[in-house]
């Protein structure tokens, strides 16, 4: 041990230090504002904290994710001229344990799994660079996108409740939605209890012989007069143009009008003369409910980057504006705070 009286000449800044009472004192100071400053301690005086707070860390996952988007196609075509092609570019890929995939009539997704320990950097090039390669994609795939995935906890969620429809709840979660997204703090919005749209047709048999038609031709017609299909690109001195055709049927009225046949007196049968059409929700065995209400809610996931507590508070800012302008049978909570935590 150390002689306490031979402390000061073996140690001179803390000599120093001994004979600078007031310089000693002002350092701790210096460093303990310091400390208070990058915290956002004064934020009173519109101070944020430099520190980037979070209730948990993000974790990454030894996954990336391969996304091609396009439209006018069937599931099969999907996977037959996007999703088939993708995973044979990545076969031989190093670093590569697991290739699972989806596809669908707007989607193929390729989730690829890392092996044990594997560089996920080297992985993310490698994947990109071969999926780049890939020349004879569909005309229809409207962009490629590679990425890794992280587990982010919520920050907080919003839910939507009270004695409405489900369509005016669903209309007004993702008008909330899109005005959250407008946060440069939060950087997706989940949201949990909702049922995707479906239009369904319903045509008796008696009509069908009556028009003397078959399901085949009404499906057909159908098929026919309600696209939304990339049909090329057109070159031109001022550049290339992205051809598409954009009559895809959207809603009851949409489908209601579709044509199913000219008459040779140059009238038109169209589906609403012969079909019941009905803009519903697909069925599911499943109630989501709050305080006993049908409810919809919001999961809000904050940037990599972003201070939990600063994305709390500009949520919690947008959704209590927000809730101002719903109609009056619906509800707006904010529940399971993050930023209680920290």
């Amino acid at each position: 041990m150390d002689n306490p009286k031979l402390l000061p000449s073996k140690h001179p800044i803390i000599n120093w230090f001994i004979h600078n009472h007031v310089a000693a004192n002002l350092l701790m100071l210096g460093v303990l504002l310091t400390g208070l400053y990058m915290i956002g301690f004064f934020g009173l005086f519109g101070q944020t904290a430099k520190l980037r707070l979070e209730a948990f860390p993000a974790i990454e996952e030894p996954i990336i994710k391969v996304t091609a988007t396009l439209n006018g196609s069937s599931p099969e075509d999907v996977e037959q001229g996007v999703t088939d092609k993708i995973e044979e570019a990545l076969q031989g890929v190093q670093g590569v344990d697991k290739i699972t995939s989806k596809s669908t009539a707007e989607y193929a997704s390729i989730r690829v799994q890392a092996s044990s320990d594997y560089d996920m950097d080297k992985l993310y090039d490698d994947i990109k660079t071969q999926v780049d390669t890939i020349g004879n994609l569909p005309a229809e795939v409207e962009k490629v996108i590679v990425k890794k995935t992280a587990w982010q906890p919520s920050i907080l969620w919003v839910t939507l409740h009270g004695n409405a429809s489900e369509r005016t709840l669903k209309k007004e979660t993702y008008r909330l939605k899109a005005r959250l997204l407008e946060s440069p703090y939060i950087e997706k919005v989940d949201i949990d209890g909702d049922r995707d749209g479906e239009i369904s047709i319903e045509i008796s048999e008696n009509t069908l012989k009556e028009y003397g038609l078959t399901l085949q031709q009404v499906a057909n017609a159908i098929n026919l007069n309600s696209l939304d299909l990339s049909s090329g690109a057109l070159e031109t001195e001022q550049g290339n143009l992205t051809l598409r055709i954009k009559a895809q049927a959207q809603n009851q009225n949409d489908y209601e009008n579709l044509i199913i046949r000219s008459n040779t007196d140059g009238s038109l049968l169209r589906l609403g003369d012969i079909a019941k059409v009905t803009d519903g929700f697909v069925e599911q065995k499943m109630y989501v409910g709050f305080n006993g209400e049908p409810s919809l809610t919001l999961r809000l996931k904050s940037g990599r980057n972003a201070n939990v507590v600063e994305a709390d508070k500009s949520a919690t800012d947008i959704v209590n504006e927000f809730a101002k302008t719903v109609p009056e049978n619906v509800k707006v909570t904010i529940w399971n705070n993050l930023d209680f935590y920290c």
